[in-house]
């Protein structure tokens, strides 16, 4: 189903393409274009599904040092109080807590 949608898609921008600069490979050229985009969305999502894979692997890294710290310091917790609620929002949220730039 999709690639009915696309194939329409980049008939009809292929067509106005073609159209428009006289060619007759307009087809080809709206084809590509709507595959070059529906590339690009395929890509962003899977950079999206990166940047939150590796968002909670470091909130388990803040969890896990947290433990490790209260261990180490003979019960001293000061770390912990900022280090479990910090880790536990990087690994159960949904929300990007550090931008980075795609470039």
């Amino acid at each position: 189903m999709k690639n009915d949608v696309i194939d329409m898609q980049s008939y009809d921008s292929g067509y106005a393409a073609g159209y428009l600069a006289g060619r007759e490979d307009g087809f080809e050229i709206g084809y590509e274009k709507c595959r070059m985009k529906k590339r690009r969305e395929i890509l962003s999502d899977r950079l999206e599904k990166l940047y939150f894979t590796k968002q909670r692997a470091a909130g388990a890294v803040v969890l896990v040092i947290s433990a490790v710290s209260i261990v180490v310091l003979n019960g001293d917790a000061t770390f912990a109080l900022i280090g479990v609620p910090l880790g536990g929002a990087m690994l159960l949220g949904k929300q990007k807590f550090f931008e980075e730039e795609l470039g």
